[in-house]
């Protein structure tokens, strides 16, 4: 296999709303890959989906929601990018 880069498209986020307790939710298509509590004095976005390394990643408190989104977005592209890197790693060579 070739080490030429793909290309990979991520759908946009689109926030959803639990009308229960108000958590937002941020869908990539039909996978739910951020969720977003409000805290009271602040959001936490809890990012639902594995680092590159298939590490969970970390919550983060914002003040604002826009914030959060925007931090969300971040972690959006830095994915589209890990899936556009070809793998060279340990593994690399197919069995």
């Amino acid at each position: 296999m070739s080490a030429q880069k793909v290309v990979a498209a991520l759908p946009p986020i689109v926030w959803v709303v639990r009308s229960v307790d108000k958590t937002e939710y941020g869908m990539l298509g039909s996978i739910k890959a951020f969720s977003m509590h409000n805290q009271g004095g602040y959001w936490r976005l809890d990012p639902r989906l594995p680092d590159q390394k298939g590490m969970p990643q970390s919550s983060r408190e914002f003040r604002e929601p826009a914030d959060a989104k925007a931090w969300a977005e971040v972690l959006r592209k830095e994915w589209i990018d890990a899936l556009q890197t070809p793998y060279t790693g340990q593994f690399s060579r197919a069995s």
